[in-house]
Parts: structure tokens; C-alpha cells; sequence
């Protein structure tokens, strides 16, 4: 359309004109449909999509730590309910492991 001779006279142009606007808002639609009709897109368009999505990386840490402390005293199977758990108090109080009993510290 751009390299065509016949833009050069007035009514052609004009057709030639309204076709490439109807087009351009025809797709910018379009677009805004998609937008409009994705699950996350309010989240998207109000930027806090990498807010929410931080905090749920770190709620998933905070589980697997927890996980991984069960699996922990279900390996070790010793007689405390919460092994890891009870490791971070006693680093926490400053007891030794003779006190405690929980070896390796």
C-alpha cells in the first residue's frame, strides 16, 4: 500500500488511509480482549503479579523447611516430636547437647 502509485491521488489515498486505521484498531481490540480475558491480567495490569509471586516463593520455602524438618525426625526416628525444631530452641537457649540429649549438634 505504502509504495503504490495510485496513494498519489486524493480519493485513493484516503481509502488507503481509512483501511490502515481500521486495521490498526481492529488488532489494538484485539489485543485488549486477550488482555482483558486472562486469569492473572488484573494482576498484571496493577503490577503486583511479582509482589504476590514473591511472597508465595517464600510461603513454599517456609513449607519445605517445615517438610524437610519431619522428614528429618522420621529418619532420625528419635523420640521428639518436632527434632529439628527442638535443635533451634536449644541453639536459641545456648544448652549444650550433654543437656539436651540432641546429638549432633
Amino acid at each position: 500500500m505504502c509504495d503504490d502509485v495510485g496513494n498519489m491521488q486524493i480519493d485513493k489515498r484516503k481509502n488507503s488511509v481509512e483501511v490502515v486505521a481500521t486495521h490498526l484498531r481492529d488488532s489494538l481490540r484485539v489485543q485488549q480482549n486477550i488482555l482483558k480475558n486472562t486469569p492473572v491480567s488484573f494482576l498484571t495490569r496493577r503490577g503486583s503479579y511479582l509482589n504476590l509471586l514473591y511472597l508465595f516463593i517464600k510461603f513454599v520455602y517456609v513449607i519445605q523447611c517445615a517438610f524437610q524438618f519431619i522428614i528429618l525426625n522420621r529418619f532420625l526416628s528419635t523420640n521428639y516430636t518436632f527434632w529439628g525444631f527442638e535443635i533451634l530452641r536449644d541453639l536459641a537457649y545456648g544448652r549444650e547437647w550433654e543437656e539436651s540429649g540432641h546429638f549432633p549438634r
